[in-house]
């Protein structure tokens, strides 16, 4: 017989190992990839957006009009108008570029991951233009404002020495403590607090007058709370005291935009609540359509229980019998093992025991205790 070969078996290649490739292999790292990142599929969070609203009611000519901007949104059809639904915040912040280069009327809502930080100044005086106080903080304070206005106090009655005016900062661009930090604006001492807003039962616009949109969010076309004026209210020359003058743009009854008692402020809040309680189950009517089906599923019968009269209260004697002599003590209880020592005599009972008598009784007792084998025995005696 020849040698065997320490060569491959016929039709296996042979597998040589390079010393170079095999340290390289053991100190491979086989997650590489996963560490940096670019190897997985990267998850974007997805933003809901609000949609936006415009009074436009011809659709065709709508989306002829976006198609050639080369916005793409979903359209609506309301009863009022026409609701734009955007998918991305680009298309959201496209669509709203394009409406006011077109001058196309709209309202919309703000972003939840957009929403701004809202503070209060107090101290400046009443009357002051919200465009110097922004330019005063944008120019002089380095600040990021969105929006500045004039609150409006609930007791009028009161003569206020100051205004407060909200301010819409970049959520982000700054901090409380970093605000009140800037003592004075325009030289007028300020104090800077944090807007706490106040629960109110329906949102009504400055602007337009209409309900469930703010002014900030609001390109339609300014209406006057007094008149119904095709004005802002500073712009009125109407007077409150004329019944005839005040008009409300929502009803056209003659009352101001904002009075509570508005018919059209009523009906929304009602549509409203129905919107919200529409997808949500009537808890109330459960159980109600159950009926009892005798037929088929008669009533188990009940065992009756009897009814007892209750037993009369224990009295001194519940037996009625007379009281019986008490029974003579066992024999040898009081002079267990035969004990010769005598029994003690009877005393009077206002007379105490002496000393040596007490001593005497303690030796008995001790006697007794010591010649019983458990605690039991020494405690019964």
């Amino acid at each position: 017989m020849g040698k065997r070969g320490g060569g491959a078996a016929p039709g296996q290649g042979s597998a040589k190992v390079i010393k170079g490739d095999q340290n390289s292999l053991l100190n491979a790292n086989p997650y590489a990839p996963l560490a940096g990142g670019s190897g997985g599929t990267t998850v974007e969070k997805r933003i809901k957006l609000p949609p936006i609203f415009t009074p436009v009611k011809e659709i065709a000519k709508l989306m002829e009009a976006m198609n050639k901007a080369k916005l793409h949104p979903n359209y609506k059809l309301c009863s009022t108008g026409t609701k734009i639904l955007c998918c991305t915040e680009e298309l959201f912040n496209g669509v709203k570029s394009f409406f006011k280069q077109a001058k196309i009327e709209f309202y919309t809502h703000d972003v939840a991951a957009a929403k701004p930080m809202k503070v209060v100044i107090r101290g400046l005086p009443a009357r002051e233009k919200p465009e110097n106080i922004m330019d005063e903080l944008v120019k002089v304070h380095k600040l990021k404002p969105v929006a500045v206005f004039e609150m409006t106090r609930q007791n009028k009655e009161i003569n206020y020495r100051d205004s407060l005016y909200l301010i819409h900062l970049e959520r982000g661009s700054a901090t409380l403590a970093e605000l009140k930090k800037i003592k004075a604006i325009a030289h007028i001492v300020v104090e800077w607090e944090m807007y706490r807003p106040q629960h109110r039962e329906v949102t009504q616009c400055k602007n337009c007058q209409a309900f469930g949109h703010g002014t900030k969010n609001c390109a339609m076309a300014p209406k006057c709370p007094k008149c119904a004026g095709p004005h802002c209210e500073v712009d009125c020359e109407a007077e409150m005291d004329d019944e005839t003058a005040v008009k409300c743009v929502n009803c056209g009854n003659n009352h101001p935009a904002s009075d509570k008692a508005c018919p059209k402020r009523a009906e929304f809040m009602l549509i409203r609540k129905k919107a919200s309680t529409r997808n949500q189950p009537n808890r109330s009517n459960r159980g109600k359509s159950l009926t009892n089906d005798d037929e088929n599923f008669p009533e188990i019968p009940r065992r009756p229980i009897p009814v007892l009269e209750p037993l009369p209260l224990p009295g001194k004697n519940p037996a009625g019998k007379p009281p019986g002599t008490p029974k003579p003590p066992p024999p040898g209880w009081g002079n267990p093992g035969g004990s010769k020592q005598q029994p003690l005599q009877q005393q009077p009972e206002e007379k105490l025991f002496s000393k040596d008598e007490l001593l005497d009784i303690f030796d008995v007792m001790i006697e007794k205790m010591c010649r019983c084998r458990t605690r039991v025995e020494q405690l019964r005696t």
